[in-house]
């Protein structure tokens, strides 16, 4: 594929380059605006109940901030197993120029995320990369010494074998 193909469906190594693409998860699609989720603001460590309207107005502030620097900005979509938190959509995954590594939120509320990031990069043909052993996909395997479970493919980026297992087959972080 070439490298103008690629760059157009995402990118991730430069922290300071231009934002191409931009994935964001509003205080609705995290359910701010429904009862039960909000009420579980507490367990959750937030230091005040959340305020849907403000935080929708400020998430919508950024969006227009983003687009207006010419980002292309893509919409998680709600899923029931998303929690307030899923807001910080930064935290579930790592956008890198070839793909999505997926990992593991520290809080338990969260670990759904980066399932859900997968799922939804899949969707716009982003590769998932590879999975932290911690958020490792329930039909995957990974070596219980191993960080990460990467796809074959994932060993022309990382191209560090696993050091742990000399005959691991899958190239690790």
């Amino acid at each position: 594929m070439p490298e103008t193909a690629t760059k157009a469906r995402f990118n991730g190594h430069s922290m300071v380059g231009a934002l191409e693409r931009v994935m964001v998860c509003s205080p609705r699609t995290a359910g701010w605006n429904q009862p039960e989720p909000a009420a579980r603001w507490q367990e959750l460590g937030f230091h005040h109940a959340p305020d849907f309207a403000k935080a929708q107005a400020q998430h919508e502030a950024l969006c227009r901030e983003l687009k207006a620097a010419g980002a292309e900005l893509v919409e998680m979509p709600a899923a029931s197993d998303l929690s307030l938190d899923a807001v910080y959509a930064h935290d579930a995954s790592l956008a890198t120029d070839h793909g999505l590594i997926v990992m593991r939120p520290g809080k338990p509320n969260r670990v759904a995320e980066g399932p859900a990031h997968a799922a939804f990069c899949e969707t716009l043909e982003i590769e998932t990369l590879c999975w932290s052993a911690a958020a490792i996909a329930p039909t995957q395997k990974a070596s219980s010494r191993c960080a990460m479970f990467c796809r074959p493919r994932a060993s022309k980026f990382f191209p560090r074998h696993c050091p742990t297992v000399p005959a691991h087959p899958r190239a690790c972080i």
